[in-house]
C-alpha cells in the first residue's frame, strides 16, 4: 500500500509549500492587523478611563465648592479697593 504522500505526488508538495508560505505571511501580519497583544490591554485602558473620570468628578466638585468662596473673597477685595479709591 502506498503512503498518502507518494500517491499525491509532486502537486501536493507544491501546494504544501504554498500553504506554508501563506501561513508564515499571515503570522507576520497578524500582530499588525489582529488583536496583537494580550487581552489585558483593554482592561488597563478601561481602568485608566475610570481613574480619569474619578479625577474629573473630584476636580469639578472641588472647584464648585471653592468657587463660591473665591467669588466672596474677590467681592471683599473689590469693595475694599472701591473704598480706597473713593477715599482718595
Amino acid at each position: 500500500m502506498q503512503g498518502r504522500s507518494q500517491r499525491l505526488g509532486w502537486a501536493s508538495l507544491k501546494g504544501l509549500k504554498r500553504r506554508e508560505k501563506l501561513m508564515s505571511e499571515t503570522s507576520r501580519t497578524k500582530p499588525r492587523f489582529g488583536r496583537g497583544g494580550d487581552n489585558e490591554d483593554g482592561q488597563a485602558l478601561v481602568e485608566y478611563a475610570l481613574i480619569l473620570a474619578l479625577i474629573m468628578v473630584v476636580s469639578i466638585g472641588a472647584l464648585t465648592a471653592l468657587g463660591t468662596s473665591i467669588v466672596g473673597f474677590l467681592g471683599l477685595i473689590e469693595s475694599e479697593l472701591g473704598s480706597i479709591v473713593a477715599g482718595s
